[in-house]
């Protein structure tokens, strides 16, 4: 069969040179409609096209001009909703009178409601529609889309960034586009561009593309008329890369502001990039003119930033603070900060300027648990000298925490071993009081429990009594330095530095005896390595004081006073020492229960008992050359023999001076609970009366007297449902006491006042709860409820996180015949937020009264209101005189506008210390 060849009639078809290279995806949901003769293509409702990464979708309305390539998307105004389908709106039509076949200037082709040279008429009367009704558009979203991203806005998308204006017109051949009232989103920066035309340059590996706007403003405000912004009439953007600007000035409110800025550079790049840290002013008094957080920010690695930031005074006040944030997945994360201060104050009478140093280092570090299975790492620091948060801060919860504390840790588990390794660097300090206590370093080795009797192939029925004896070792190195915090690194000047090893070793086991009661016997080594020992001798040398009396005769006379008979000199004597010790203790301990039941509102009681005795005995010391007795003269002139250790300045203690020590210890817990029927939801109800009940002693018959010791209540329990807790400790005495209220060697019944001699009490009531806890427990108090009683309700809601704590102290002393009850620590406090509408709110840090100095304790308040892009905070610290009053830009990059007004500590008047 003979075959035909089709003529190649496609080959003789001329194409556009502008015609789109490959396939374009159009659609609409509404209505698509094709001119055939202008070669165009009118999209109606959520109209979309789509031409190899480049798309504009979600529009009301799209031409398309498959000649020239050419894409017209706009956002139709209320009266033209008709067009794709939506007949809420009254219907219009559009009369065009723009000739397509002539070029529109761009600069003239859109505005907000309408189309220049075009008509919008009434269907129904004919007549124009002269007054459009206006529309109060929402704020801009996150993503830097229009409005509440009205429906029907086109949005333009590029494969990398996006944005959206309520007209467009894009060239899909030459990749220029131009928009009008154009909003685009850059690194939380929102740039509103009068005119705006953006150009797609391709380069071999990437498509970069540059927008340039014109009388453009750009703001972190998402209204859709920007609350301020910085205005500059020539603009280039580089997305996620960089924003250049010409001369440029700050606007509020529409309103230029006398604050120009020549020219402006700002990074927008996604990822963190080295930058400047632009300040804030202040001025003060004392210190003059100064700029506050000048410094640079740089990001060291993936894992890693750095900000260092300083402030600086005309007067020559300054501090500098370094602060960073690390972290690696899966492994570690923490932060630190170290800051050093250098404040200058004129002090009345003096010449010149008093300096006050100080210095702040905080390290938080903590590794993941994944991160290694046999060793871990952490810490926790926060050290401070010179008084750093009191000089350089007024907040309530810096100015008021006196105690603070570090902690370094290493451990190290040996893996087929029972050896673990672990290593601690710790410091306290108070602020108060200056003092400081380092412990530096603290290293311990210890082995866990071991059986080293146990059989191989013992079960638990045939096990013998010595199988169950365990061994345990630990070896510890611990040096601990005592000095202030002014002289931390002035070893010539600390008060005291002890250092030392200790091994320590124990067997020990537990048996029942008789089911009921355990028995655990105990016997403990140690041996403690000491570098230096103290001998005492005595000095009889008296101490007189001479005075010089004239009677009423005008006479003379010297009187002599002895002081002292003469005083203790004790010497440190440098040599090693290896000090050992051994102990041993038997135990005994069981529980008793009684419990009542009844029935009624209290349905039962339960009295749990756990008495337990144990006998401990250690050796003369004397013997073993650790002790020795070293004889003195008393006030009295009476000669008297003391026994003193040789170690009794060592870092793990002494050995006891007694002769031989075999004490008999008691003690007696006590736990009380009741359980009481509730009648709304007919259910049982537990509490507990007392926690703990608990009273202990020990006896001595190698003591020269005194053998038995004071006897110690110790008791705590809650109350109101645990809102308050309540404690108690006192102590007992069976001996007598003399007129200086020492105890002698006499029995108290002996005198026929009692059994026990009353020897003190201490106790403490301590409440911490919120404001929303109450409410919680008083809800229930009241079923029926009105309306006004709800709206009361809602408004008590405002107070429900605020915490009030308070605390009161109670002290019985009794000395000799005279009994002194007391109150030693009586004081409230408050302290939370108060919400009181969605953008006002106070903040009270800290509201204290001390009712025994009468006096408050260091009240600190504010408050904010949120200006949507802005925020004016007030802060008062009325002890100290100072304020702080600002307003200032809430989000970054532009936040470093800020305008303060206050007080500081350096003008106020007051000393911290």
């Amino acid at each position: 069969m003979d075959t035909i060849k089709a003529p190649d009639i496609l080959s003789k078809v001329k194409v556009s040179e502008d015609a789109f290279s490959t396939g374009v995806n159009y659609g609409a949901d509404f209505k698509t409609f094709f001119d055939r003769k202008k070669n165009l293509v009118y999209l109606y409702g959520n109209a979309f096209v789509e031409y190899e990464e480049y798309s504009i979708r979600e529009a009301d309305y799209i031409e398309v001009d498959l000649d020239k390539n050419i894409a017209t998307a706009r956002l139709l105004p209320d009266s033209m909703k008709h067009l794709i389908g939506n007949t809420v709106y009254d219907t219009v039509v559009v009369v065009d009178t723009v000739n397509r076949e002539e070029e529109v200037e761009e600069e003239n082709l859109f505005e907000e409601e309408g189309i220049i040279g075009q008509t919008q008429i009434d269907p129904v009367t004919g007549e124009p529609i002269e007054n459009n009704r206006e529309r109060n558009a929402e704020p801009v979203n996150p993503d830097g889309t229009l409005p509440g991203k009205e429906p029907g806005t086109p949005l333009f998308s590029d494969g990398t960034n996006e944005f959206s204006a309520r007209a467009m017109r894009y060239n899909f051949n030459t990749k220029k586009g131009k928009v009008y009232n154009a909003v685009t989103f850059q690194n939380n920066l929102y740039i509103h561009g009068t005119q705006t035309k953006f150009i797609e340059k391709l380069k071999p590996q990437d498509t970069l593309q540059t927008i340039y706007n014109q009388g453009a403003l750009f703001t972190t405000c998402n209204a859709p008329v920007p609350h301020f912004g910085i205005r500059s009439n020539k603009q280039k953007i580089v997305p996620n890369k960089e924003l250049i600007i010409g001369p440029s000035n700050l606007e509020i409110m529409g309103i230029p502001t006398p604050l120009v800025l020549p020219f402006g550079f700002y990074p927008i790049v996604p990822e963190a990039k080295a930058g400047l840290v632009v300040p804030s002013y202040e001025y003060s008094q004392n210190w003059g003119f100064g700029l506050r957080g000048l410094g640079y920010y740089t990001p060291v690695s993936d894992n890693m930033n750095l900000t260092v930031k300083g402030d600086i005074y005309f007067n020559g006040s300054w501090m500098v603070n370094g602060q960073s944030r690390y972290t690696k997945r899966y492994k570690f994360n923490g932060g630190f900060s170290m800051s050093f201060s250098n404040r200058l104050q004129a002090i009345d009478g003096e010449i010149g300027k008093r300096s006050n140093k100080s210095f702040s280092l905080r390290w938080n570090h903590s590794q993941d648990r994944s991160a290694h299975p046999f060793q871990n790492f952490g810490a926790s620091v926060s050290f401070t000298t010179g008084g750093f948060d009191k000089i350089n801060y007024n907040q309530a919860d810096r100015v008021l925490n006196n105690n603070t504390s570090s902690n370094i840790s290493y451990r190290h588990e040996l893996p087929g071993t029972p050896f673990s390794l672990s290593a601690n660097v710790s410091h306290s300090q108070n602020s108060n009081t200056r003092s400081v206590s380092l412990n530096m370093p603290s290293l311990d080795i210890r082995m866990r429990s071991l059986q080293p009797f146990k059989r191989k192939n013992s079960t638990g029925l045939d096990e013998k009594w010595y199988e169950k004896i365990l061994l345990t070792y630990s070896s510890q190195f611990d040096y601990k330095v005592q000095t202030t915090d002014t002289t931390v690194f002035q070893p010539d000047k600390w008060k005291s530095n002890r250092y030392g090893v200790q091994h320590q070793g124990a067997l020990s086991s537990s048996y029942q005896l008789f089911r009921y009661i355990n028995v655990t016997p105990s016997i403990n080594f140690n041996e403690r390595w000491y570098f230096d020992r103290v001998q005492k001798r005595f000095d009889a040398t008296p101490r007189i004081e001479y005075d010089t009396i004239t009677t009423v005769d005008g006479l003379q006379s010297i009187v002599a006073d002895t002081l002292s008979y003469g005083e203790v000199i004790t010497d440190t004597i440098q040599d090693f020492n290896a000090v050992h010790g051994f102990s041993a203790s038997l135990s005994m301990q069981t529980s008793l229960y009684l419990t009542k039941l009844w029935k009624g509102k209290i349905r039962g009681f339960r009295h749990v008992m756990k008495p337990s005795v144990s006998v401990s005995f250690t050796p003369d010391y004397q013997k073993l050359g650790y002790v020795d007795t070293l004889r003195t003269i008393n006030q009295r002139a009476e000669y008297e023999v003391e026994r003193y250790s040789y170690y009794e300045n060592g870092i793990y203690g002494a050995p006891s001076t007694s002769q031989g020590n075999l004490s008999l210890s008691y003690s007696v817990r006590n736990i009380m609970e009741a359980k009481f029927f509730n009648k709304k939801d007919s259910t049982e109800n537990k509490i507990s009366l007392f926690k703990t009940f608990d009273f202990s002693g020990n006896f001595n018959p190698y003591a020269d007297s005194l053998h038995f010791s004071p006897i110690n209540f110790n008791a705590n329990t809650s109350l109101f449902n645990n809102l308050t807790y309540f404690r108690v400790r006192a102590m007992f005495s069976p001996y007598a006491a003399n007129e200086r209220g020492n105890p002698i060697d006499q029995y108290y019944y002996e005198t026929g006042n009692g059994i026990l001699r009353f020897g003190g009490l201490n106790a403490s009531l301590s409440t911490n709860l919120t404001i929303g806890r109450i409410r919680e427990l008083l809800s229930g108090s009241n079923n029926q409820e009105d309306n006004s009683s709800r709206k009361k309700e809602q408004n008590a809601n405002l107070f429900d996180n605020f915490r009030v704590s308070h605390e009161i102290r109670f002290v019985w002393d009794p000395t000799r015949d005279i009994d002194i009850f007391r109150l030693s620590t009586n004081n409230i406090r408050l302290s939370g937020n108060i919400d009181l509408t969605k953008n006002w709110g106070i903040r009270v840090g800290n509201f204290g009264y001390d009712f025994e100095r009468k006096q408050l304790t260091y009240p600190d308040f504010g408050f904010s209101r949120d200006l949507h892009c802005w925020e004016i905070s007030f802060s008062w610290q009325p002890t100290r005189k100072t304020f702080l009053f600002n307003i200032r830009v809430k989000n970054a990059p532009l936040d470093f506008i800020d305008i303060p007004y206050n007080r500081g500590i350096q003008d106020s008047g007051y000393s911290p210390f």
